[in-house]
């Protein structure tokens, strides 16, 4: 397999190490000429990738508790997903009649509830 500059193989997945790394390479390589700025562009796209692999990550409970007042989405062992909300260190689930019948109710994992999409108002 053909390595890049960056010493990465073709056809690798990427991890965020190195996305990180080619994010830092790119804006190292930005002169701040018309000609490389397209690589600041690239850089910032990379960052934004990145966020959003962090935020859409599920998090074992074991390892960290949600915050209090927070909703969240949350998994069981069985992989069933439903929106809770953290209250006193407690989470209570939006709708227990939908987790008696599919889950375990069990929560093993929880990540932050995405943030709604904006309509946009052309008027």
């Amino acid at each position: 397999m053909n390595t890049n500059r960056m010493g990465l193989q073709q056809g690798s997945k990427m991890t965020d190490d190195n996305l990180r790394d080619l994010s830092a390479f790119l804006m190292d390589s930005y002169t701040g000429s018309l000609d490389t700025l397209r690589y600041a562009y690239a850089a910032e796209a990379i960052n934004e990738l990145l966020a959003h692999r962090k935020a859409s990550e599920w998090i074992p409970i074991s390892e960290r508790f949600p915050d209090n007042e927070t909703a969240i989405l949350v998994a069981d062992c069985e992989g069933v997903v439903w929106g809770a909300e953290v209250q006193d260190g407690t989470i209570y689930p939006d709708d227990w009649a939908y987790i008696n019948r599919f889950g375990s109710r069990e929560a093993t994992h929880w990540k932050p509830m995405p943030e709604a999409n904006q309509q946009k108002n052309d008027g």
